[in-house]
């Protein structure tokens, strides 16, 4: 063996370069041989600090085990900021911190009321014994080892991650323990096991290429076993430890060595979905290396010094050939063959989704309850249900898929009971009656297939019926009738106590408010490091909005500016999911989605430090109210909206793998949409706007991937929409665009990059085409303080120039009949265009030209420059100044 190849099903992206293959180089070797460094200094420094806790033997193997899934997996989770943020209580850190002390520090910290568990200083400090696993560089550190290292080498089976694969055998081995009965110190152990089997694979490829000899990864795994655990547990459970690693793939031996040890390499191969996925790539992968397809099957599934002899014959251009074809094929793969499903033994999928999101997060129109409501629903789906699944249900953290988007995915023991009424008692019990009771979810388990798109089908039939059931409001009826009096922020539920401006309002919303935004928000604040406020937080909680759409004299600001929302929302990734064989894909492709978006906001904030102010920076990151998956929210000041749109697409893109794809339909990609008003305007106004904004983005997408030819690269789609006066709501948006549009005013959604694409419409706005996005930061920064503080700046000057131009073309159509005929006006648009850039020595004339590149010619007709989309953007580059 002379390389080892990692496929990437998502293209791989290093120095701006996409690799669907890569080969593990000397330096990535030496970089896992520091992952296990930290590994063995993580466990030894966890098992030191509680070692004397009083733990029995079954307590401390579950504790090692959840120290090693907590390495592996809470420093892959971003924290948006990039720093480390200690008195933020994030709820993934919440969430690890617990899993890391949840049996030390039950009574003194977790059995509390929630928001003194949060408020406090214990929190912060225990946090804080664990900065490590939160830390930037350990994140670098354990992500490369997620992307670059297999779980296998051989092709078709190198592009499983090794994290993901250990982690997910050793959820699938404690729940196939579970199922057949074993005791939980087994139980404990088949995790351990599970974890570490394949970890010593690096280390045994290393010492095969070196020494020209096959080198067994059982042996070196029985190794790293001694060098992880020896001195921490017993000798008799290291023994069993060891050699259930040593003989992993050896099922007779297995079971001589412990009953249920067999497990582990049963929760192996299901782990990959690995007879599916032999059989799917067996045949063409046959054709591209040249040997018979019974031969390669067998040598994909046996393991052994044969099986590397056979694949060492292969020329290493030969096997990224082969590679790099599978890759290709898994990232398509569509499977027909529904009725050769097999079901994992013994093992569910199953969902918990969260219902009403959206009115609990906005139950008032105030700015606050929006904040609030945003993190709790996270502290919701990201701690408090997961730690409910693994305290109630028994389930371990590695079992745990996927949170995010108000939804949990989580591996289970087939025919688990998880009744709602229990899950509801445990929240309560976590978070307390009034934040907890007004939260509604449905559960929905299904059995597990080796195609795990069908199960995930399933879980999505059973839980939208499930949501369509509605359960009976209670308390609404007496304060219609006058009993009660109605919370002044929510208007639903019966006021219980005063405010601290004398507000009255319900136990929910003075409890979101209180964890959710004195606690959340005010903390953030500082640890960005905004200035202090000057007066208490009661009167200046009045002017977020002044302070979010870019006010610094918030309180009597000379001119009021416009703020700005953003949703964003993946495109088609119901179909990236569907092209998923197995629960290890699904694992990785969750992740990756999750890293890509929060890596796109750290790339966003680091510009607009450097394009625009630090400042400005610090704002933006106190505006983004959600992120998860591949969807988000923020409030933003409207001049950085489109370019702050434009570079989070892009950069979604970019790490998703976008240019490492054949057909750009196949790249994961944002639909972002942007609704600005005034800062004094009503939020959920805007909000509904961009949702509606946001769904025309995903249909245009659609129909662009079902319908178009074009071949080159789609990097997302952006919308827009700009007002100062008026109403705004999501129909009335969409009513105005769709007429616009009709007229040939509007040719909104744009793609960034491809057909109809926004940099074009930019082009005109500014003068000149900006082939690097980051620079739409700087232009519109300098651009916008100079329009605010009447300040000379050539981009200004130029959209005041093509503001009055815009004005002269639909004066010149209004004479001649206006938009009621839109063809005629078209044309007369069009050619007052043409005519006026006959002029190239003036700035008119310059302008018209500009103009003049945007007109199309069509069979359908002339369609003239996107004039209406063009003072909206000239709105946007000036924030509400111009």
């Amino acid at each position: 063996m002379t390389a080892i190849l990692k496929g990437h099903i998502i293209p791989f992206l290093e120095n701006e370069k996409f690799y669907n293959y890569t080969v593990l180089q000397d330096e990535d070797f030496k970089l896992y041989r520091e992952f296990l460094g930290e590994l063995k200094k993580f466990i030894s420094n966890m098992a030191n600090r509680w070692i004397n806790e009083g733990f029995s033997e079954e307590d401390f193997l579950e504790y090692l085990a959840d120290c090693i899934v907590a390495f592996m997996k809470a420093p892959l989770l971003l924290d948006i900021r990039g720093k480390e943020i200690e008195k933020n209580p994030a709820p993934y850190k919440i969430y690890w911190t617990w899993i890391l002390t949840k049996k030390q520090l039950k009574d003194v910290l977790w059995n509390k009321d929630i928001k003194e568990v949060i408020r406090g200083k214990p929190l912060e400090a225990v946090i804080g014994l664990f900065r490590r696993i939160f830390s930037e560089d350990l994140h670098q550190l354990v992500f490369r080892v997620f992307k670059k290292f297999p779980a296998d080498t051989r092709v078709g089976l190198n592009t499983s991650s090794l994290l993901v694969h250990s982690l997910a055998v050793s959820a699938l081995a404690f729940l196939k323990g579970k199922a057949v009965g074993l005791d939980r110190k087994s139980l404990q152990i088949l995790r351990l096991a599970a974890l570490i089997h394949d970890l010593a694979k690096p280390i045994a490829w290393e010492k095969t290429i070196r020494q020209g000899k096959y080198i067994s990864h059982g042996e070196e795994a029985e190794k790293l076993v001694l060098e992880i655990l020896e001195g921490i547990i017993n000798e008799k459970t290291l023994t069993v430890l060891k050699d259930i690693v040593r003989y992993h793939h050896d099922v007779s031996k297995l079971k001589k060595i412990m009953r249920g040890a067999s497990l582990v390499h049963e929760a192996d191969i299901d782990a990959s979905s690995l007879d599916r996925l032999v059989r799917f790539i067996a045949d063409p992968l046959s054709r591209t290396l040249g040997v018979d397809s019974t031969t390669l099957e067998n040598m994909l599934i046996k393991s052994g010094p044969e099986v590397w002899r056979f694949w060492d014959q292969f020329p290493i251009d030969k096997l990224k050939e082969a590679t790099e074809e599978t890759v290709h094929l898994l990232r398509t793969y569509i499977p027909q063959d529904g009725g050769s499903l097999r079901s994992l033994k013994n093992i569910a999928l199953g969902s918990i989704d969260l219902r009403g999101i959206q009115s609990f997060i906005g139950s008032s129109e105030d700015l606050k309850s929006l904040i609030a409501g945003s993190y709790l629903i996270d502290l919701t789906v990201i701690y408090a249900i997961p730690r409910i699944l693994q305290e109630v249900f028994d389930l371990p953290p590695e079992a745990i898929v996927y949170t995010g988007g108000g939804m949990i995915t989580f591996l289970t023991v087939r025919d688990a009971q998880i009744p709602k009424e229990s899950v509801k008692k445990s929240l309560i019990k976590i978070l307390g009656e009034e934040l907890a009771k007004p939260l509604d979810f449905v559960i929905s388990v299904k059995i597990l297939y080796d195609l795990v798109y069908r199960t995930l089908q399933n879980l999505a039939v059973d839980l939208a019926c499930r949501k369509v059931i509605i359960d009976s409001v209670n308390d609404r009826m007496f304060i219609d009738l006058g009993f009660y009096r109605k919370c002044d922020l929510c208007g639903l539920n019966p006021a219980s106590e005063r405010g601290l401006r004398g507000e009255f309002l319900c136990s929910t919303c003075k409890a979101k408010i209180e964890i959710g935004f004195n606690l959340s928000f005010k903390m953030l604040w500082d640890e960005v490091g905004l200035k202090p406020v000057d007066d208490s937080w009661s009167e200046a909680g009045q002017y977020i909005m002044e302070i979010l759409a870019g006010h610094d004299d918030y309180k009597n600001p000379k001119r009021l500016l416009n703020l700005a929302i953003i949703k964003a929302d993946g495109n088609s990734m119901g179909l990236f999911m569907a092209n998923t064989l197995s629960i290890t894909e699904l694992i990785e492709k969750s992740i990756s989605i999750d890293v890509a978006l929060k890596r796109a906001y750290r790339e966003l904030f680091k510009i607009v430090e450097n394009k625009a102010s630090p400042g400005e920076a610090k704002r933006l990151q106190l505006g983004v109210l959600y992120v998860g998956g591949d969807d988000t929210i923020a409030i933003l000041p409207a001049w950085i909206a489109v370019p702050s749109a434009i570079i989070l697409a892009e950069t979604f893109w970019k790490w998703m793998g976008g240019g490492g794809y054949r057909n750009w339909q196949d790249a994961p990609t944002l639909s972002v949409a942007i609704a600005s008003a005034h800062a004094r305007y009503n939020i959920w106004g805007l909000i509904d706007a961009a949702e509606h904004l946001l769904d025309e983005c995903k249909k245009y997408y659609r129909e662009l991937r079902d319908t178009t030819k074009y071949e080159g690269k789609i990097k997302g789609l952006i919308s827009f929409y700009f007002t100062e006066t008026g109403i705004v709501s999501g129909s009335a948006v969409l009513s105005i665009i769709r007429d616009y549009m009709n007229k040939n005013l509007v040719k909104q959604p744009y793609t960034i990059e491809g057909p109809n694409p926004i940099g074009s419409v930019l082009k005109t706005l500014i003068g000149e085409e900006v082939r690097d996005k980051t620079e739409f930061i700087e232009v519109f920064y300098k651009a916008f303080k100079a329009a605010y503080c009447n300040k000379e700046n050539k981009r200004v000057e130029r959209a005041k120039r093509l503001r009055n131009f815009l004005y002269s073309v639909a004066s010149v159509v209004r004479k001649y009949g206006g938009y009621r005929k839109a063809p005629l006006a078209s044309y007369i648009a069009s050619l007052y265009i043409i005519r006026e850039s006959q002029s190239h020595e003036n700035e008119r004339g310059k302008l018209a030209s500009s103009l003049r590149e945007l007109i199309e010619i069509t069979d359908k007709g002339v369609i003239p420059p996107p004039l209406w989309d063009l003072s909206q953007l000239i709105k946007f580059l000036g924030g509400g100044a111009i």
